[in-house]
């Protein structure tokens, strides 16, 4: 049982205590390192069409047959109509994996959700159960015939080393103690933030994405 639940307990120790303002911080860096990259063209085109962005800046992996994973980031809502963007909703991803796989890996986790975005705020989902996940796709340009037919396509930028990388079975819950250091509140309600336009430190990354996708 202790082989089991070391991983995370190692993975959690070291990023439990990043606070609200850094995980925004780092996430406008994440996306801005993988928006310099030549072939981000097609996630411009998704993005054009999506429902939701999700951030995390810092997702750690640890195995040795058993894996752990862990990572704390930010969700956005977006109206694919006006081009608004809402929240922030910080959230925690964490998950347990068994086969082959060796090493640690830390990696910039970004997800394009295409549709049922208000999901994420109910909390306790799992990635590829409750919600369909595929590896985004690369490229200048998103092809047009490429068929949408995932919920949700995820993007990295890998630094270290990690075989058998997946996002399939990963969990996603809403980060509650973060949300109430950012908007500097006691009640949290996650359906309600993403129905409120960015605000502070989060809306540099909206215009930073607006500016991209003109």
């Amino acid at each position: 049982m202790r082989r089991i639940f070391f991983p995370v307990l190692l993975i959690v120790s070291v990023v439990a205590f990043s606070g609200a303002f850094e995980v925004v911080d780092d996430s406008f860096l994440a996306l801005k390192e993988f928006l310099d990259q030549p072939d981000s063209g097609a996630f411009l085109s998704l993005l054009e069409r999506a429902e939701g962005l999700l951030i995390v800046p810092k997702y750690f992996k640890i195995g040795w047959v058993i894996g752990g994973q862990y990572g704390q980031g930010i969700l956005l809502r977006r109206d694919p109509e006006t081009g608004t963007w809402y929240g922030p909703l910080f959230i925690k991803i964490y998950g347990l994996s068994v086969g082959a796989q060796i090493g640690f890996q830390t990696i910039s986790l970004i997800a394009v959700i295409m549709r049922n975005v208000d999901t994420f705020a109910q909390g306790n989902i799992t990635l590829g159960g409750s919600l369909s996940v595929a590896a985004g796709p690369l490229g200048r340009r998103l092809g047009a015939d490429y068929n949408l037919d995932a919920s949700v396509y995820s993007y990295s930028i890998a630094r270290g080393f990690y075989a058998g990388f997946s996002l399939e079975g990963a969990k996603i819950d809403f980060d509650r103690e973060l949300t109430r250091e950012y908007f500097n509140v006691f009640s949290v309600y996650p359906l309600e933030i993403l129905t409120k336009p960015l605000k502070g430190r989060a809306e540099k990354i909206a215009d930073f994405l607006n500016e991209r996708l003109k």
